[in-house]
């Protein structure tokens, strides 16, 4: 999708170049998607090289080192045709699960051929060994791979969240453990029966002297096991303690808050949002002027590499926005993590933000982290307090939130209903209404058309159709005084004001209004810094 949006944006660039059309690609998620994956390959290949290097010391043999090899490219390829069936991708999840599971992929195929080689070495030609050797370790080789199937079999088949994350994960390392275990009792011993020999290491040439010095020092590495093994086994109160005080202290680093806890590790994309937050009595004229002088500032740091610019709305986590006058937010992308000295993104966020809030007096700065879908992270530190009634609920939620801004390690502490928004409170005199001849759908009706509007009516022009918004011009809704002078008619056709029946009054209330469960409810929410 993105190489085919690329394509339209440089055939329209080319057939309106003309009148000097330029489109700029702001955003695009798939680059980081893409290079997530490239890394993933990498480290699938580079632990296919590893794996080979670590049997050739073990096996002794470039032989055999290539026969157990054959059982990775075997097994990853037939597991593509499992993803294929399964209708899955090649995404960082199932990369992910072919990179964990090159090492298991031999893990049968060396018990099997160390076995095969053990009835060579009792006299056995090849065939026979092959034979004899894969099926007296068959049992064992079978529950070996069972046990690492079990563990993740579960996952596989489990519901909610976690599972559709790590499913295709989990599918793709089962698939390729049972191919590796049939790929153990049939590729191996039939190569091996083939071009297998019986190894013997010497030292005529360099390979010969490395493996069997090698082996020297990885005889002195098992012995000095053996003698650990005997010590714990002369001492096993000691032994059985001190494995006590150590499995008990590892929870109460848990406990203490030494190790934290997080539903998904932060990804810094060197991206974040630089919120701004003026008095709400701000035109948007005033905060388009404040968000300019903050586009100079970040316009000065050689961390920024690009800038985008949104008055008037801001966004709320996972998408959402909000449309307030006195908001704005500023898109800020820096440069990669190398040429800013691997400093942490929400580390110069924060510098950022102190620095602001010295240049813009009177306007509160808060920044947002970008997270991996390209959105508005939600905070990670959250929780509602419920209450009867607003005003309660609105303190209790002020209290919570000052108590949570002395925590080591949270910032940018802030409530999702907001005290103090300017409104015009409108009573309306059922009795005098009424009177006048009029009913309160029509004084709805006609309010609802003068400052929000009324798209009813529609414009047609061939196959498109827009909206006619009938609504006050701006000039007739700035202020009290024109609501107060808002006319009705009734059915006599007399003009009606509205200061004739209703009582207008400025006054302050919250920014919107959220209920739990039919309770009214305030979400506490904050960002972390330095802490998961």
């Amino acid at each position: 999708v993105s190489e085919g949006t690329k394509e339209t944006i440089a055939k329209l660039k080319n057939d309106y170049k003309d009148i000097g059309l330029d489109i700029k690609i702001v955003n695009d998620s798939s680059v980081y998607t893409l290079e997530s994956a490239d890394a993933v390959i990498h480290d699938l290949v580079l632990a296919v090289i590893l794996v080979a290097v670590v049997m050739l010391f073990f096996l002794h043999s470039l032989r055999n080192a290539v026969i157990v090899m054959v059982s990775i490219p075997a097994s990853l390829i037939a597991t593509f045709i499992g993803i294929s069936l399964l209708g899955y991708t090649l995404n960082l999840m199932s990369l992910l699960g072919l990179s964990l599971v090159v090492g298991i992929l031999v893990d049968d195929a060396i018990v099997v051929l160390e076995n095969i080689q053990r009835h060579m070495e009792m006299g056995k030609n090849k065939v026979r060994a092959a034979m004899d050797g894969t099926r007296e370790i068959g049992f064992t080789v079978v529950s070996i791979t069972f046990v690492i199937v079990v563990v993740f079999f579960p996952i596989a088949i489990s519901t909610g969240m976690v599972a559709n994350i790590l499913r295709q994960f989990c599918v793709v390392v089962i698939i390729s453990t049972l191919l590796s275990l049939l790929a153990s009792f049939t590729i191996v011993p039939l190569i091996f029966s083939r071009y297998g020999k019986l190894e013997r290491i010497e030292g005529k040439n360099l390979f010969g002297r490395f493996i069997l010095w090698f082996e020297k020092q990885l005889h002195k590495f098992t012995q000095w096991v053996t003698r650990i093994l005997e010590w714990t086994l002369v001492h096993k109160a000691i032994t059985l303690i001190t494995m006590m005080v150590l499995f008990f202290a590892s929870f109460g680093l848990l406990v203490a808050g030494y190790i934290g806890f997080e539903f998904f590790p932060k990804s810094d994309k060197g991206e974040f949002l630089l919120q701004i937050e003026m008095p709400k009595d701000a035109s948007l004229e005033q905060t388009n002027f404040y968000t300019q002088r903050a586009e100079n500032y970040l316009s000065e740091k050689k961390e920024v590499v690009q800038m985008i610019t949104t008055v008037g709305q801001s966004s709320e986590g996972m998408g959402g926005t909000n449309s307030t006058a006195y908001k704005s937010e500023i898109n800020v992308r820096l440069v990669d993590k190398p040429e800013r000295n691997n400093v942490a993104s929400d580390i110069i966020s924060t510098t950022y933000t102190r620095e602001l809030e010295k240049v813009l007096v009177g306007a509160k700065i808060k920044t947002v982290p970008i997270g991996i879908l390209g959105t508005a992270d939600e905070a990670p530190i959250q929780f509602v307090v419920l209450g009867s009634d607003l005003e309660s609920v609105l303190a209790f939620a002020e209290k919570a939130e000052r108590v949570m801004a002395k925590i080591p390690g949270a910032t940018q502490t802030k409530l999702s209903v907001e005290k103090g928004t300017p409104e015009i409170n409108v009573k309306v005199d059922r009795d005098k209404m009424s009177a006048l001849g009029l009913n309160l759908q029509t004084v709805g009706a006609t309010m609802q058309t003068a400052f929000a509007g009324n798209t009813d009516g529609k414009f047609r022009q061939g196959e498109y159709e827009y909206d006619i918004n009938i609504q006050y011009q701006d000039f007739d809704r700035k202020d009290i005084d024109d609501v107060r002078n808002l006319i009705f008619v009734n059915q006599a056709g007399q003009q009606i004001k509205l200061s004739q029946f209703a009582d207008i009054k400025e006054g302050s209330g919250p920014s919107l209004l959220e209920r739990l469960n039919k309770s009214t409810s305030v979400t506490v929410k904050a960002q972390t810094i330095g802490r998961p």
